[in-house]
Parts: structure tokens; C-alpha cells; sequence
């Protein structure tokens, strides 16, 4: 959802890509991996579907220092007694982590389950809104870092 919230915001200025740490193009072979439920929350947000898939970030690591930004949004990146990997990027990129709760891991019913997709689009959207706020063009890396995990926080 934060590819193609970052990608129809940003007027070309930056290029958004999604990966995690153990995609699963199986379980949702008809959307390449995609859950239903996300796509389904984008459309009726009004952004485009085209070209989302499940990706591993494995994908990326050959071009790594083509990032000017990586942003985690594994559900706690810190917290090691929890069962999702959020990687540790190499490279120069300034790196910043946006917890976010997982809404492909929800039970619930039907109902409760894509309020909270809505919901964590809705997080996301917000804190995308707020980086491109940012005038990172006459900001130093340290600033930025600051600010992108400030952003982080935001509900």
C-alpha cells in the first residue's frame, strides 16, 4: 500500500518499491501474492493497482545504493520476541523504520478485517503525506533521519 500511495503522490521526485522478508506469491497466486484486501482498499482509494506484486527484498540488494531511502514497516523492527523479520539494510541509503501492525495477520470477521486494511492505509497515507512535506533538498541526512522516524509515529 505505501508503494502506491508514495508512487501517485509524489510527482516523479521519488520512486517507491515494496519488499519483504518472505513473500508469498503462493498464497495469493491470482494477485502475485498480493492480499485481495489491499489491493481492493487501494482501488477504492482511487490509486492504480498495476504493476503491485509480492517481492522479496532479496530483489533489491544488488542495487542498494541506488536507495536515497529505506523505510521499515515491519510491525516492530526492534523487537526481537516478535515473529517478523525486518531487515537490516546495507548500503548508504538513510534508513528510518515506520512500524505499522500487519492487516494480513488480522482474524476477524470479513468486515473487521478490511477496517483494518482501511485503517493502515490510512496510517500509512498520512505518514507518506507528512515525508513529502519534507524538504529534503536543503535538509542534511541527520535531520532527515530524525524527522522520517518522528514520522514513523504518527497514527
Amino acid at each position: 500500500m505505501a508503494q502506491a500511495i508514495l508512487n501517485s503522490r509524489s510527482d516523479n521526485k521519488y520512486k517507491a518499491f515494496s519488499a519483504g522478508s518472505s513473500p508469498n506469491k503462493e498464497k495469493f497466486r491470482d494477485t502475485l501474492g498480493v492480499h485481495p484486501k489491499a489491493l481492493e482498499t487501494i482501488k477504492n482509494k482511487g490509486l492504480s493497482i498495476d504493476n503491485l506484486s509480492s517481492k522479496s527484498w532479496d530483489e533489491y540488494i544488488k542495487i542498494q545504493d541506488s536507495f536515497n531511502f529505506v523505510i521499515t514497516l515491519c510491525d516492530d523492527a526492534h523487537n526481537e520476541l516478535k515473529n517478523e523479520a525486518c531487515p537490516f539494510w546495507p548500503g548508504k541509503s538513510i534508513r528510518a523504520h515506520w512500524g505499522l501492525f500487519d492487516p494480513d495477520k488480522v482474524e476477524g470477521d470479513e468486515d473487521y478485517i478490511k477496517a483494518k486494511f482501511i485503517e493502515a492505509f490510512e496510517i500509512v497515507e498520512k505518514r507518506v503525506d507528512a515525508f513529502l512535506s519534507l524538504d529534503t533538498d536543503n535538509m542534511d541526512d541527520k535531520d532527515i533521519m530524525y524527522k522520517l522516524n518522528e514520522i514513523g509515529q504518527i497514527k
